[in-house]
């Protein structure tokens, strides 16, 4: 990978990171800058509502042009403190 994709990927991240964190998500999901536009979101949120607004907010993201959501819905994980 050349170093100007590597750059770009990076700073997609921290964007997409970010926008997440502004948003409330403290933890939860993982993010994963696949290649240069393309996300891939994994982990457990509580209810299916947190999954499809992780996915809503990284839209909007400058550089995102698409969202692979693997986030997996388990009521389980209430329990736990994550959201």
């Amino acid at each position: 990978m050349d170093a100007m994709k590597s750059l770009e990927m990076m700073g997609l991240a921290r964007r997409a990171e970010a926008a997440l964190l502004e948003a409330g998500f403290r933890r939860g999901p993982s993010l994963f800058v696949l290649e240069p536009g393309r996300i891939q979101l994994t982990g457990f949120v509580a209810e299916q509502w947190t999954k499809t607004r992780a996915e809503e907010i990284l839209r909007e993201v400058k550089g995102v042009q698409s969202i692979d959501n693997q986030i997996q819905v388990s009521p389980a994980v209430a329990r736990f403190g994550y959201s």
